[in-house]
């Protein structure tokens, strides 16, 4: 757990990289399929969460809700416009075991996880996010959790708490994003969107979430982002990812 003074400068953490005088990368509209998950996998998802939430219940009860940690992840750029799927992956994999890297690539991952070759289709969700998270990082046994099966609120507290679980034992999440104009953004980075009008395209994109801070009021997660034109380390209010992953899901 940091201490107050450390929660402090950590919260105020943003490093980014963003291109001089860019143009934002408008591929990010690339849709994918939503699916839906099998009676194993859901079943599978309900126990490992009902561990989670007992997990985070006693943690509150000895230390209250002022908790907080986080992975320093890497945040690489992904190397096309439909591809943050697998640099979200990427980053999740190489974050929790660097052994990896020079292993695997973001290549090696859009064909494992089934993503379109650069400029063609994104990566489907639930898709191949289980089967390829357990084969890298299987000790964390990676479930997913699909946002529509479950009401606003209950799934903002099933993200929160999937989140404390799974970083506490030094993995990220990975989230699959929606956005549109006019709507909740992750990031002020991302407020472009709009400049498409209403009724305009949304963003369709992965983030791998990398810490949290639990603080009553403001809790909020820290994400590797790996957006061609801003990609970096960023903090939002839990608040902005139960809403954009509501209509998709988590693979936690």
């Amino acid at each position: 757990m940091l201490a107050a003074v450390a929660l402090i400068s950590v919260l105020n953490i943003s490093q980014v990289n963003v291109k001089a005088n860019s143009v934002i990368d408008t591929t990010d509209t690339t849709e994918h399929v939503v699916g839906e998950l099998s009676i194993e996998d859901e079943l599978a998802n309900e126990e490992k969460y009902n561990l989670a939430k007992e997990y985070v219940e006693n943690k509150r009860q000895l230390y209250g809700y002022n908790s907080s940690k986080v992975l320093y992840f890497p945040y690489e750029r992904q190397t096309a416009g439909n591809w943050c799927g697998p640099a979200a992956a990427y980053n999740a994999i190489i974050g929790a075991n660097p052994s990896y890297k020079g292993k695997i690539s973001q290549n090696s991952l859009a064909m494992t996880l089934k993503t379109g070759v650069p400029g063609d289709k994104g990566t489907d969700f639930p898709g191949e996010w289980k089967r390829t998270m357990n084969n890298y990082l299987g000790a964390n046994n990676y479930e997913i959790s699909k946002g529509s099966s479950y009401s606003y609120s209950d799934w903002r507290n099933r993200v929160k708490n999937s989140v404390i679980w799974t970083v506490d034992k030094g993995y990220a999440v990975i989230a699959d994003t929606k956005q549109s104009p006019y709507g909740t953004k992750l990031h002020p980075n991302y407020n472009y969107i709009d400049d498409r009008g209403p009724g305009g395209k949304p963003t369709y994109h992965y983030i791998a979430i990398t810490g949290y801070d639990d603080t009553p009021g403001n809790d909020r997660m820290l994400y590797s982002d790996s957006h061609q034109d801003f990609n970096g380390r960023y903090w939002t209010y839990t608040t902005n990812v139960a809403k954009v992953t509501h209509g998709h899901g988590i693979v936690w």
